[in-house]
């Protein structure tokens, strides 16, 4: 028996500046079996005009989805890192992951000009949303611990990232 350790991304769309019933369409129209949906350290805000806050609103939204409230971390560069580790385990459907690739191969560090250094602080740009999305997963998610022996055979990466 093995238990999948890979993350598989298959479709990624930014809907920053949609409504939560768009995403709700979205991947009802889809018709995949999700795993968990990662957000923010601030999903549980309670809005001031409804009462509710975006993951009372999602798991309304989504009856059996799972969802989990990632921590903040103090330093933006440290949840960098830890998405960086957890890309051995990712694999992109690259058609359907276009924007996302891109968008994570554009993302970099603020230049100082001054100092003639680079900061820990990543440029805020268009591909920063969609890439800091994506750090939340790489915050969030672990490697599933392997209940039998691994099956050798597998297809996919030990290191780095696929696009299919």
């Amino acid at each position: 028996m093995e238990t999948n350790t890979f993350a598989t991304t298959v479709y990624a769309r930014t809907s920053a500046d949609r409504a939560l019933a768009y995403l709700q369409r979205m991947q009802q129209e889809r018709g995949y079996l999700y795993g968990t949906h990662y957000l923010p350290h601030d999903a549980e805000s309670k809005n001031l005009q409804t009462g509710k806050s975006v993951l009372d609103l999602l798991q309304e939204m989504l009856p059996g989805h799972r969802f989990e409230v990632v921590p903040r971390v103090d330093h933006v560069h440290i949840g960098i890192q830890q998405t960086r580790s957890a890309f051995g385990a990712c694999w992109f459907d690259s058609d359907e992951c276009v924007d996302l690739i891109a968008a994570l191969d554009a993302y970099r560090k603020t230049w100082n000009p001054r100092e003639e250094v680079f900061t820990d602080k990543p440029v805020h740009d268009m591909f920063s949303n969609y890439a800091d999305a994506f750090r939340q997963f790489g915050q969030g998610w672990h490697a599933p611990r392997h209940s039998g022996p691994r099956n050798r055979g597998s297809s996919r990466p030990r290191s780095g990232y696929k696009v299919a």
